[in-house]
């Protein structure tokens, strides 16, 4: 049933059969090909031990937790009763059920399969996947805590674990070299080259839950008690290719990246263009897209802070961007555009559409080299301050209201705190910890020892 989920690709996944030579975790018993193209489209399942990419130096650990937080953004509870009731105020005709109401967004529409672009057969889309394995992992991690447990608990806690596997498998490719392993853009497009990128839909502090939790929980739900410790190099692997893909596609003057690109590898460094757009918008444009990966990259900084310096490297020059934008409360209309870089364009009213504004201002939680202490908390009150202002009224703007709200504010800071998150380091490293170099603000946070069974 899993599988058959995992790969839902109606026509271009075809069920074929199981290579008794891979190893037993990475024998899939589905082969796809390219939508619209003659050749098949890179295997799904793993190589075989490559060579490892090279491990950056590591940094000075920084305090766990550290992050600007701020009150003006408001109440994420009040933000969560707001969404439902918005999301849930239209009755659909002739039925008990409610419709969602969609401001279309990056999606045009409510997400469905191939996320609403009209591109029919490419499968699952590895952002949204990844977002829900995020809400999976932190309500089994949370409720493993409590004295008595959920009846369903164990239920998701495999669903969670076979998830993270079967992600793995369907969404990622091997490079030719086999050094990179990156993110596709569907179970059956996007990858390498030609097939095209988006880095928002990279999210590597998902990617860390779940090499973390097949580490911690492989007894219980794995095919094997080192199952967990045998996956660690091939998730990190993703994470360290994912990160070079930011390397390749943002602009370090602006801190923006496009929509969309083109990613190459070239020995051990990856190289982007664009010329590439998978939904309609324009592919190097910094806009609805590429809005979400400073929000991606931001809970990666929040959720695994002795591992955040590739999440801080990626945020500083965006967050010291925001700086000259913002005076007395006011946020300038538009963003810096260097003609250097892949990005050529801004989405319009950035500041005022929360789909930009709110995944844009998360960059403020992580403290900037460049940016004075004060100087950064009347930032982070500024970007709370218009969150605050704007009502939830819709599906994919009002999204980014609550997410927003919860990520400035420290709710989900405390949710890392309380699912063990803050307390615990992994054992191997595959970028780079945040250096300290100021003094920031920090939530009261209690370190707790990290969840597992």
């Amino acid at each position: 049933e899993k599988n058959e989920y995992w790969a839902n690709c109606r026509q271009s996944c075809e069920p074929g059969e199981i290579d008794p030579n891979d190893a037993p975790e990475y024998q899939t018993p589905w082969t796809c090909s390219v939508i619209g193209g003659s050749t098949p489209s890179p295997s799904p399942q793993p190589s075989p031990s490559p060579p490892p990419s090279p491990t950056p130096s590591p940094a000075p650990n920084p305090v766990p937790g550290m992050a600007f937080t701020t009150s003006t953004a408001g109440s994420g509870k009040a933000r969560l009763f707001e969404f439902v009731d918005a999301l849930t105020a239209l009755p659909a005709a002739g039925s008990k059920y409610r419709a969602v109401r969609s401001s279309g967004g990056a999606a045009g529409g409510v997400v469905s399969e191939s996320q609403g672009y009209g591109l029919l057969l490419a499968g699952s889309a590895p952002d949204g996947d990844a977002d829900a394995l995020a809400g999976m992992l932190f309500a089994v991690l949370a409720m493993e805590q409590e004295s008595s447990p959920p009846s369903w608990l164990d239920e998701v806690g495999q669903w969670a674990y076979d998830t993270c596997k079967q992600f793995y498998m369907s969404s990622t490719v091997a490079s030719s070299s086999g050094n990179h392993r990156i993110v596709k853009l569907g179970a059956c497009w996007g990858g390498w080259d030609g097939d095209g990128q988006n880095p928002s839909y990279h999210a590597p502090g998902v990617y860390r839950l779940c090499r973390n939790y097949m580490k911690s929980h492989d007894t219980k739900y794995g095919s094997s008690a080192n199952e967990g410790e045998n996956w660690e190099a091939d998730w990190n692997k993703v994470i360290a290719t994912t990160y070079k893909v930011f390397e390749a596609t943002q602009c370090p003057s602006t801190g923006l990246v496009p929509n969309w690109a083109k990613v190459y590898e070239e020995g051990q460094s990856l190289r982007a263009e664009t010329g590439f757009s998978g939904s309609g918008t324009p592919g190097a444009e910094y806009g609805s897209e590429a809005s979400r990966t400073v929000w991606r990259v931001t809970l990666d900084y929040l959720l695994f802070p002795s591992e955040a310096g590739d999440a801080a490297a990626f945020l500083d020059p965006l967050a010291t961007h925001l700086e000259d934008k913002e005076t007395n409360g006011n946020w300038a209309t538009a963003l810096d555009v260097d003609g250097s870089c892949l990005v050529d364009s801004v989405h319009s009213s950035w500041s005022w559409n929360m789909f930009m504004a709110g995944p844009t201002f998360s960059c403020l939680v992580c403290p900037a080299n460049s940016v004075q202490e004060d100087r950064q908390q009347e930032l982070i009150d500024a970007a709370g301050n218009r969150v605050a202002s704007k009502a939830i009224e819709d599906y994919y703007s009002g999204s980014w209201i609550a997410i927003s709200t919860i990520t400035l504010n420290g709710d989900l800071l405390r949710a890392a705190d309380r699912i063990g998150l803050l307390g615990s380091a992994s054992t191997t490293s595959t970028t780079t910890a945040a250096p300290t170099t100021q003094a920031t603000t920090a939530l009261p946070t209690t370190t707790s020892p990290s969840g597992g069974s």
